[in-house]
C-alpha cells in the first residue's frame, strides 16, 4: 500500500490514480485546429458586423446639411436630361427604385399620389436604379404602365447613386430649396412620413 505524503490528508487529489476523461473510441482533441476554427469563427463575425454598420450604421449615406450630389439624368421616353439644379428654390424628393424590388412597387404609388396632389409643395422625381441593358427602356416602361405610375422617371447607369450613396432600394433623398440634403432613408415609407420629410425640408 502506498504511503500518503507527508503534510497531505488521506484521500487527497495527489494521491488519486490518473483517470483518462476521453470517451472510449473519441478522436483526440485538437487543440490547434480548436484554436484555428474559434479564430476563424470571430474574423467572420467582425466581418459580418463591419459589413452591417458600413450598409446601415449612421455613418451610411448622406449626412443632413451637406449639398446634393450633382444629379443630372436622361428621362425615361424622351432622353431630355434632367438635373437636379433646375429645382433649386423648391423641395425635392429623390426616389431610387427597381423594377425587381417589391418594397419599391408598394411605395411607388404613395409617391405617385404626393407627385399628383397639386397642395403638395414638392417635387418627385424617380430614378431607376434598373443594369443598363438594351431592353431596360422597354422593361421600366411596362413596369409603370401596368402599375399606372406616370412619375417622370430619369434612368441612371450607376454613378448617380453611387454618388447619393444608394446601398439598397427603396432609398430617398429629400433636398430642400437650398439644395442641401434634409433626409436619406432606405425602406419603405409611409405617406404621413413622407409629407412630414417635405415639411421639414420646406422649414429649412
Amino acid at each position: 500500500m502506498s504511503q500518503p505524503t507527508p503534510g497531505m490528508p488521506p484521500g487527497s487529489l495527489e494521491d488519486a490514480p490518473s483517470v483518462d476523461t476521453t470517451p472510449s473510441g473519441a478522436p483526440p482533441v485538437d487543440k490547434k485546429n480548436m484554436a484555428l476554427s474559434t479564430l476563424i469563427g470571430l474574423v467572420v463575425g467582425v466581418l459580418l458586423v463591419v459589413n452591417a454598420w458600413n450598409l446601415w450604421g449612421p455613418t451610411a449615406g448622406l449626412r443632413s446639411g451637406q449639398p446634393a450630389p450633382d444629379l443630372a439624368l436622361p428621362m425615361l421616353g424622351t432622353g431630355e436630361v434632367v438635373d437636379l439644379q433646375d429645382y433649386r428654390g423648391q423641395v425635392v424628393l429623390i426616389d431610387f427604385w427597381a423594377t425587381w424590388c417589391p418594397p419599391c412597387r408598394e411605395q411607388m404609388p404613395t409617391l405617385q399620389r404626393l407627385a399628383d396632389d397639386p397642395e403638395f409643395e414638392a417635387a418627385v422625381l424617380s430614378v431607376n436604379t434598373d443594369d443598363p441593358t438594351a431592353d431596360r427602356e422597354a422593361l421600366v416602361e411596362t413596369y409603370l404602365d401596368y402599375n399606372g405610375l406616370t412619375l417622370p422617371t430619369l434612368l441612371d447607369e450607376g454613378p448617380v447613386r453611387a454618388r447619393f450613396k444608394v446601398r439598397a432600394v427603396p432609398t430617398l433623398v429629400v433636398v430642400d430649396a437650398q439644395g442641401r440634403v434634409v433626409t436619406s432613408s432606405s425602406g419603405l415609407h409611409s405617406e404621413a412620413d413622407l409629407r412630414a420629410f417635405a415639411a421639414e425640408a420646406a422649414a429649412q
